[in-house]
């Protein structure tokens, strides 16, 4: 079979299609999270300062925002 540039990059986004979805499941068969096991999760740390002995000096902050999940997501740099 003669492998042409449109069947190639059908193959590809075919296969990339598969493994993007490889992971969804229906919101049916997803495991269930109590309200305990949030508590919790909300109540950890998010960051371990133990180890940071210096100031950090930040570089840039950029905040990334999905509206339509209402997901929000903070990156930090620092210049060093």
């Amino acid at each position: 079979m003669k492998l042409n540039r449109r069947h190639f990059l059908k193959s590809t986004v075919g296969a990339g299609v598969l493994a993007a979805t490889a992971g969804c499941q229906p919101t049916d068969e997803r495991s269930r999270v109590s309200v305990s096991q949030l508590d919790k999760a909300a109540a950890s740390p998010v960051l371990n300062v133990s180890s940071i002995t210096t100031p950090v000096k930040i570089a840039s902050i950029e905040l990334f925002r999905n509206e339509k999940e209402k997901i929000y997501f903070v990156r930090v740099t620092s210049t060093d």
